[in-house]
């Protein structure tokens, strides 16, 4: 007897409740200026980095302390997590730098940035779950360099 592969099925579409919220979720996004899509193969926003903001990625007990820190400076980032809140990602004003390069310090701990071009999946704006800083619209965004920073200051307090 041979053995025999199963076909993989294309994802179902979404339904109309899911396709809903999907839209619903990207005219959010648009109205904030964002440059957001609908990736209705694996039903979720996607937003574009590089052209008019950035993310830095990083895991979540650095970026709970980025996040209180940046607070108490008066700069609100918009912070989502992965499914398990493993890691968090921080929306930021456009990188000043025609390459977003990660320091060394940085990189050994763990923080990554999402290249010029990638995209970031974005959860829909009412998700509390994921949204550890909702996107609003009476915030701008933070300079890169100041995320950064305060980045990197926590790292040098914590060696």
């Amino acid at each position: 007897m041979t053995p025999t592969r199963s076909k993989s099925k294309d994802p179902e579409p979404p339904s109309p409740a899911t396709n809903h919220a999907l839209h619903e979720a990207k005219r959010f996004y648009t109205a904030l200026g964002w440059p957001v899509g609908v990736d209705a193969h694996n039903h979720r926003v996607v937003l574009r980095t590089g052209e008019v903001l950035d993310a830095l990625i990083m895991p979540y007990w650095l970026g709970a302390l980025v996040s209180a820190t940046l607070c108490t400076h008066m700069l609100y980032s918009p912070v989502c997590t992965d499914d398990d809140g493993r890691w968090w990602t921080f929306l930021t004003e456009k990188c000043p730098h025609s390459k977003t390069v990660v320091a060394p310090d940085l990189r050994h701990a763990k923080v990554h940035v999402v290249p010029h071009g990638a995209e970031v999946v974005l959860p829909h704006p009412h998700d509390e779950s994921r949204w550890m800083k909702a996107a609003q619209p009476v915030h701008a965004l933070p300079p890169w360099n100041s995320v950064v920073a305060v980045t990197r200051r926590i790292l040098q307090q914590h060696r």
